[in-house]
C-alpha cells in the first residue's frame, strides 16, 4: 500500500494528505474513517489528464465509507486541496452523490459506514429531499413570492454570481420546520434589500449575471409581445418564466459557503 504523504495544514490543524491513488484512499479511509477527524487532501491540476489521483476517486471512496467534502481551497499553482470528513447526522445529500451512491451500490463498492448513512438519510428524509446542482437549481415559490413584493431585493439577487445565486437557495431550502423557512427567506431578502451577499463578488461578475437575466427576461417575453402584435380574436397569452456566516455588501465581507456537494 501507498503510505499516504503527510504535511502540515494550517486550516484548524488539520492534516492535508496527499495519495497517489484512489486504493491508497480508501486503505486509509479503512482504517480510519472511524477514529479520524476531517482531513485535507492535496490534489494536483489537471490529474486527470495523466491518469492520477483526482476530486471524483477521492469523493466516490469517502461516500463508500461514509465521508463527505465540504470546503475547497487553493495551495500553489499545481495543487489544490478539498476538505474531507465524516458525515453529519444532518449533513444533506445532494442529487449528484445520491446517483454516484447508486452506482457504487451497482459496482459492489459501498462499505458498511457508508451504507449506514445512506439508511439514515433515507429514514430521516434526508435523501428524498436531496437538492439539485447548481445548475439546476430553481427559485422556490416563497422566495419568489418575497421577491416580488421587494422590488430593490429583487434587483440585487438578479445581478448575483452563480455560486451566490446558489448560496442563497441552498439556505431557503436547508432543513428546518416551514416557520425556520418563512424566517430564513425573510432574513435572506432583507439581506438581499441592503445589497450583501454571502460570497464576494466583483463587478464584472455583478454584469454578466445581470446581462444574462436580462436576455432570458427578454428571451421569455419576446413570444409574447410577437403574439399581441399578431392579427388575432383572442389576447395573447403571457409567457411563464421559468447558516449563519458573515455577508458582503458590494463584495466587502465574506461568509460561509454552502458544502460543495453533500
Amino acid at each position: 500500500m501507498a503510505a499516504a504523504k503527510k504535511k502540515t495544514s494550517t486550516a484548524r490543524e488539520e492534516p492535508l494528505l496527499e495519495f497517489a491513488t484512489r486504493k491508497a484512499w480508501g486503505t486509509w479511509l479503512a482504517k480510519h474513517h472511524a477514529s479520524s477527524g476531517a482531513v485535507w487532501l492535496k490534489f494536483t491540476k489537471g490529474a486527470g489528464a495523466t491518469g492520477g489521483f483526482t476530486y471524483d476517486h477521492a469523493l466516490r471512496e469517502a461516500l463508500a465509507w461514509g465521508w463527505i467534502d465540504s470546503q475547497k481551497g487553493s495551495l500553489d499553482e499545481k495543487h489544490w486541496r478539498q476538505r474531507f470528513g465524516p458525515r453529519k447526522k444532518t449533513s444533506p445529500w445532494s442529487q449528484i452523490n445520491c446517483a454516484k451512491v447508486d452506482e457504487l451500490l451497482a459496482l459492489g463498492e459501498m462499505q458498511p459506514p457508508g451504507l449506514r448513512e445512506v439508511d439514515r438519510a433515507k429514514a430521516d428524509g434526508r435523501w428524498a429531499r436531496a437538492y439539485a446542482p447548481q445548475s439546476r437549481a430553481e427559485v422556490p415559490a416563497d422566495l419568489a413570492a418575497a421577491l416580488a413584493k421587494s422590488p430593490k431585493a429583487k434587483q440585487f439577487f438578479e445581478t448575483l454570481s452563480g455560486a451566490n445565486r446558489f448560496a442563497v437557495l441552498y439556505r431557503v431550502q436547508a432543513k428546518g420546520s416551514d416557520a425556520t423557512r418563512a424566517k430564513r427567506v425573510e432574513r435572506i431578502v432583507g439581506m438581499l434589500e441592503r445589497g450583501e451577499s454571502f460570497h464576494a463578488q466583483s463587478k464584472a461578475e455583478a454584469k454578466r449575471a445581470s446581462a444574462k437575466d436580462a436576455a432570458m427576461t427578454g428571451a421569455s417575453k419576446a413570444p409574447a409581445q410577437a403574439a399581441s402584435k399578431a392579427p388575432t380574436t383572442t389576447p395573447a397569452a403571457k409567457a411563464e418564466g421559468p447558516s449563519p456566516g458573515r455577508t458582503t455588501k458590494s463584495g466587502a465581507k465574506t461568509a460561509q459557503r454552502p458544502k460543495s456537494q453533500s
